[in-house]
């Protein structure tokens, strides 16, 4: 049993190490999923809506907004979000 035990417990040490290390933990949550609860939904498209038009110094710039990582929160990144809607991850 004390095997099985230490076993989990790597497991669940390099899964923290490996989340820590990807930017946003994207290895764990669907594309455009922005609230990280695991599904693209409205909510997502709400927090991507807010930060529209947004670039980094605006008031409402929100990195994880950038889906494509190009420094402005625009028409390319709900294209994103909105290919990947619906998607949601199971546990």
């Amino acid at each position: 049993m004390r095997a099985k035990t230490v076993g989990l417990a790597s497991l669940i040490l390099l899964a923290a190490v490996l989340m820590a290390l990807v930017p946003n933990s994207y290895c764990c949550f669907p594309v455009g999923d922005l609230d990280r609860n695991w599904v693209v939904d409205m909510r997502d498209l709400g927090i991507l809506a807010r930060a529209f038009g947004s670039y980094p110094n605006s008031t409402n710039w929100n990195p994880d907004a950038d889906l494509n990582g190009d420094g402005f929160v625009d028409i390319r990144d709900a294209g994103i979000l909105l290919r990947h809607f619906g998607e949601r991850v199971e546990w």
